[in-house]
């Protein structure tokens, strides 16, 4: 097959809907010999924060010179995004390749009377081919909803668990109470697994799930230290806390050592200090990890669409529920310092935007309402009502070019509201280096 072929494979899937369950993802992976078993993984389940945690901590892997597969959804521009191996996107070759595999695997099951493979199926098992087919060491897995019936959830015990903040979101899915969400995201926490991980500033109802889940898993817990960690300190480098944030990044210390992180925002830090915590557990369990890796991991991670920069004053987000949008907020803010803020947002209509545009609306001294280019978008028009903004426009692309015009050289101007939104703003408008 060829790439655009394999896409357009992949993509038809989309009409058999999204499919809670492991028992066809499971049957399509014993069609192609289990690749899935081959290979040993850190996976990551939660709400937010998936994939900066992903992609700090297969940074870190790399630099210590393990062969690292990393799989993360959704992508913001290509399709190769969302499967890398030592921070490489899959070659569009091996896309068409697999894909071939992919296909007669899917039609043989259809002839024996079975579901098609659903969308996020047919990738998912895509990636466990490609990684085997790199002879990964190790495998930074995220979750793609949920966690206990979420199609990556097929592999068997990790070697380490990681949950990341539990927020309400993918309601109709998942529950609607922080403990029903956070049960689902515990699915991955799995008799055998070495550890669990647990993001530091972890919600009380959820972390009691987490606790209960690893207890009754026999499955040791760990979690970052916190105390005192994001008080204001003195900017002594031997008091952990954070030293100086800018738009280039963040350096803090953390039991005694200097880091640098280039993401953007407190919320950020946390999850570093949930890969800090990971790191420690892995090095415990046998899998060595210098000190010089992390930071080298740390300071060099990129992860595109979350706070980036892609002009001196244009930074792009894909916060689209209301934790993601507080943590945007949080961190537009201390960007901008004593300068005007300049929003162009567009939502799902199915997310909580009603509560992100209240935010949106404290934080920004002058908002755009548009649209993200998807079928369950909300219209620019009503996003603008609900929002109070100032004006809208549904073409996103002359809505920042509007922002910018308005920004002159003083004011930050930030796109937020949904990852379909900032992939097209990112391209339009990245520079090139």
């Amino acid at each position: 097959m060829t790439y655009d072929e394999a896409i357009e494979f992949i993509y038809s899937a989309c009409r058999f809907g999204s499919v809670l369950g492991l028992d066809s993802i499971g049957e399509l992976l014993s069609r192609l010999g289990n690749p899935q078993k081959q290979l040993q993984y850190i996976h990551v389940a939660g709400t937010n924060g998936k994939g900066s945690t992903c992609a700090m901590l297969a940074n870190i892997l790399q630099k210590q010179g393990y062969r690292t597969g990393l799989y993360i959804s959704p992508y913001v521009e290509e399709f190769g995004e969302r499967m890398q191996v030592n921070g490489q996107k899959i070659p569009p070759d091996v896309v068409g390749e697999l894909t071939g595999q992919l296909r007669a695997a899917s039609e043989s099951m259809c002839r024996d009377g079975l579901a098609h493979p659903t969308e996020f199926e047919l990738v998912t098992a895509l990636a466990f081919l490609y990684f085997v087919r790199e002879k990964c060491d190790y495998v930074v897995l995220e979750v793609g909803l949920g966690g206990r019936f979420d199609a990556t959830n097929i592999i068997d015990p990790p070697l380490l668990a990681i949950i990341t903040l539990i927020d309400i979101d993918h309601t109709k899915q998942l529950g609607t109470t922080i403990p029903q969400i956070a049960f689902e995201k515990c699915g991955i926490i799995k008799a055998g697994c070495k550890g669990v991980v647990s993001y530091g500033a972890q919600h009380a109802e959820a972390l009691a799930v987490i606790r209960r889940e690893a207890n009754g898993k026999g499955v040791p817990l760990t979690l970052p230290d916190q105390e005192g960690f994001f008080q204001k300190s003195s900017g002594t480098l031997d008091q952990d806390g954070i030293k100086s944030f800018d738009a280039d990044g963040t350096r803090f210390t953390y039991r005694g050592e200097a880091y640098f992180l280039p993401l953007l925002g407190k919320h950020q830090v946390q999850n570093a200090l949930t890969v800090l915590a990971a790191t420690d557990a892995l090095n415990q369990y046998g899998v060595k990890i210098s000190l010089e890796s992390v930071r080298a991991g740390m300071e060099t991670v990129r992860f595109p669409g979350r706070m980036e920069r892609i002009r001196d004053n244009l930074f792009i987000d894909g916060a689209h529920n209301l934790s993601g949008m507080e943590a945007f907020c949080d961190a537009a803010r201390l960007v901008a310092g004593d300068r005007r803020i300049i929003a162009v947002a567009g939502m799902l209509a199915d997310k909580d935007y009603t509560h992100c545009a209240a935010l949106l609306r404290e934080t920004c001294d002058y908002l755009i309402a548009t649209a993200p280019e998807h079928p369950r978008a909300l219209a620019s028009e009503e996003f603008a009502k609900v929002s109070g903004a100032d004006t809208c426009d549904p073409d996103a692309e002359r809505a920042v070019e509007t922002a910018l015009r308005l920004a002159g050289q003083g004011a930050l101007v930030c796109v937020c509201g949904s990852l379909y939104l900032i992939g097209g703003i990112r391209r339009r408008f990245r520079k090139v280096e």
